[in-house]
């Protein structure tokens, strides 16, 4: 039986950070990813400027912008900025990068293992490499394997509160459009565009993010039962395809899209458990994301590294889980209070798009953004 001090479940920006940080730190460290490709998963890849502070470089980054366009049903509001406000990537390509990082340390990362069982000290894996079943011991486990947590559902905790995530990945080329795209500055879409509207994205929104050749077209919905209310969760849906036909695929005629989609857990549930206190969840798998926004790979790398940082010291206090979890609970709060109706969410939509006009008051919140 191979033994770990830190066994770790799920290969997010959040798990490899911490297993860079903790190997670093003197542990043994194993990795475990079910997917063959370490990063792969559906997400719009925002980056703001937070993340930077925990060392990604702007080198792997495909796109930057120095303006968001946001539209409501009435009004289109565009913030600008000299300095870039937001970035995107490739999921693979900061997993690439977050995997070597940690691998430099000398954290033992596996790709294609599905954990089968778990104790309070013994990991089952089924390695599909070797067509072969292991146990693994480990001193600490951490759970950072997203929505579908395989380490959260061992410790018996359900949560209600889901948004509901899908998107069209557009190739961006002239290729791909029977439009003639080559008058544009790099293709088909160049600026990240936002879109709020009751009516057809309910709590949730619609976005354009670009990046080097392609798009991501997207939208969701909040699955907590208390949402479906006003926003039925079949309706949004059927309202984004409606959307994407009559605004992209039938204005552009892609020749190729793919759709993608999958679940986001908002809602916090803990990050430490077990009876000696040795099993942690960190990022979605603990319902860190955000509620407002759904912006996840930020929570998931600070949770990470401090859940690492108490295992190398158990003295340590999570300082910066609490304050997340402050700002969770303002974020939650303000969420449910305008889960209203679509005219009075929509009205709010109005009144925020005017303020937005006012660069002031926009540099504030871009601010907050980014900071936070």
């Amino acid at each position: 039986m191979q033994s770990y001090d830190v066994a770790i479940v799920g290969a997010g920006p959040g798990s490899l950070k911490a297993a860079e940080f903790l190997a670093n730190n003197g542990k043994s460290v194993l990795v475990l990813e079910r997917g063959k490709i370490i990063g792969k998963k559906v997400c719009a890849g925002g980056i703001s400027l937070k993340n930077f502070k925990f060392g990604i470089p702007k080198s792997i980054m495909e796109k930057e912008f120095k303006r968001i366009i946001i539209h409501t049903p009435k009004q289109s509001t565009i913030i600008e900025h000299d300095e870039p406000i937001l970035y995107t990537t490739s999921r693979v390509a900061l997993g690439s990068y977050l995997a070597g990082e940690a691998k430099k340390a000398g954290a033992v990362i596996k790709t294609e293992c599905n954990v089968t069982e778990i104790t309070e000290n013994t990991l089952k894996i089924f390695d599909r490499h070797e067509n072969d079943n292991k146990q693994i011991y480990f001193q600490h486990l951490i759970g950072g394997d997203g929505s579908a947590s395989v380490v959260r559902s061992y410790l018996g905790l359900k949560s209600h509160a889901f948004h509901q995530a899908y998107q069209y990945i557009i190739p961006t080329s002239s290729s791909n459009t029977t439009i003639n795209t080559s008058n544009k500055k790099d293709g088909l879409f160049n600026d990240l565009e936002l879109f709020v509207d009751a009516n057809k994205f309910g709590l949730g929104y619609g976005w354009i993010f670009p990046y080097k050749t392609t798009a991501s077209i997207g939208s969701g919905c909040d699955l907590a039962p208390e949402m479906q209310k006003y926003y039925p969760a079949a309706k949004l849906r059927e309202k984004f395809q409606q959307w994407f036909t009559k605004e992209f695929d039938q204005k552009y005629n892609f020749a190729q899209k793919e759709f993608q989609a999958h679940t986001i857990t908002y809602g916090y549930l803990g990050h430490k458990f077990g009876k000696l206190g040795n099993i942690y969840l960190i990022g979605d798998a603990a319902g860190f994301s955000s509620s407002l926004t759904a912006e996840g790979i930020y929570q998931s790398i600070l949770t990470g590294l401090e859940v690492a940082k108490q295992i190398v010291d158990p003295k340590y206090s999570c300082p910066e889980i609490q304050r997340l979890i402050a700002i969770k609970k303002k974020e939650d709060y303000y969420y449910k209070l305008f889960s209203h109706p679509p005219f009075v969410r929509n009205f709010f939509y109005e009144v925020v798009g005017l303020l937005l006009k006012n660069k002031k008051f926009a540099g504030k919140v871009m601010g907050k953004i980014n900071r936070y």
